[in-house]
């Protein structure tokens, strides 16, 4: 045999060896995706017919007596802790989103398998009444009812092309903390204001957006804080996913700890564009909204605002 060849079938053993070491890479996370979204599809059954059971039963009597009481506390007991399980099966899912990247580093593999590589989306489930939303370290939580798909339509977007279509001439109005700041005053509305904060960052879109993922509670800004709040305090917000409408869209919650608690809900949102010169463009959005939780629960406390 020429020595020539030697090196190319050496490479094209190395190179087959790497693509079926990826190939079982992908089908160990498939499955393991396929494995947490079937155990968040029992969960959610088995929190559907605990409910109707208690249903049924309550209407099967013309009083309440105090066993079904007892029973009717247990289920909703049963069922935070269901929804406990759902959140987190929800971020377990989100954790394995990344993996797509990966793959897509391999097309001489990935071409093979993309239709392996379907996202599974989890929409937000319109038949749940609500649950009890817990902050740690002892704080006070409150109980908030999920938004519907077309109440999720009905927020403006900030993407989208006819939010900013008045939003042409924007200023430029200086730096604050490392980010240009452009913006442009309501003549409609005095007391509203659109403002964009843009900053070029040396690393590659892929490498951004894998850093979301990895630290998305860390990365999102604080809209509002307390007076004499200070950014060293910034670990102790607490952030947490409160509904998910698809993998770029999440109602989210922040708790800034303080005299008084500041609290609020905002849409976050991801996207990204190709513009025509061939570059990716990356943006990230915070609304806030008016929450759906129970305001005669939250007015009397002294030490909590919601925003």
């Amino acid at each position: 045999m020429p020595t020539g060849t030697r090196p190319a079938a050496k490479e094209d053993k190395r190179r087959q060896y790497h693509c079926a070491r990826m190939v079982e890479f992908r089908r160990k996370k498939k499955q393991e995706r396929e494995e947490l979204h079937k155990e968040l599809r029992r969960l959610q059954r088995a929190m559907k017919q605990q409910e109707e059971f208690v249903r049924n039963e309550a209407a099967s009597r013309q009083f309440r007596d105090s066993s079904t009481m007892v029973l009717l506390r247990e289920v909703i007991v049963e069922k935070e802790a269901l929804l406990t399980q759902d959140i987190a099966l929800r971020k377990e899912i989100d954790r394995h989103e990344p993996i797509q990247t990966l793959v897509q580093e391999e097309p001489q593999c990935y071409s093979e398998y993309q239709s392996q590589s379907d996202k599974l989306m989890l929409s937000p489930s319109v038949d749940q009444v609500g649950w009890q939303v817990h902050v740690p370290n002892g704080e006070q939580s409150f109980y908030v009812h999920p938004f519907s798909c077309k109440e999720f339509g009905a927020f403006p977007n900030p993407f989208d092309p006819e939010y900013t279509a008045d939003s042409s001439s924007y200023s430029y109005a200086g730096t604050y903390l490392g980010w240009k700041v452009y913006r442009v005053p309501s003549h409609e509305k005095p007391l509203s204001v659109h403002v964009r904060f843009t900053k070029r960052i040396q690393c590659s879109v892929d490498t951004a957006f894998k850093a979301w993922w990895d630290k998305e509670a860390e990365l999102f800004p604080i809209l509002v804080t307390p007076i004499d709040w200070e950014y060293r305090q910034r670990h102790k917000v607490t952030t947490q996913v409160l509904q998910e409408f698809d993998r770029d869209s999440h109602m989210m919650f922040h708790n800034i700890p303080g005299q008084t608690h500041f609290r609020y809900m905002f849409l976050g949102r991801r996207a990204e564009w190709k513009l025509l010169d061939g570059r990716r463009k990356m943006g990230y959005s915070m609304l806030m909204v008016e929450p759906k939780v129970t305001k005669r629960a939250e007015e009397h406390r002294d030490n909590v605002k919601c925003l």
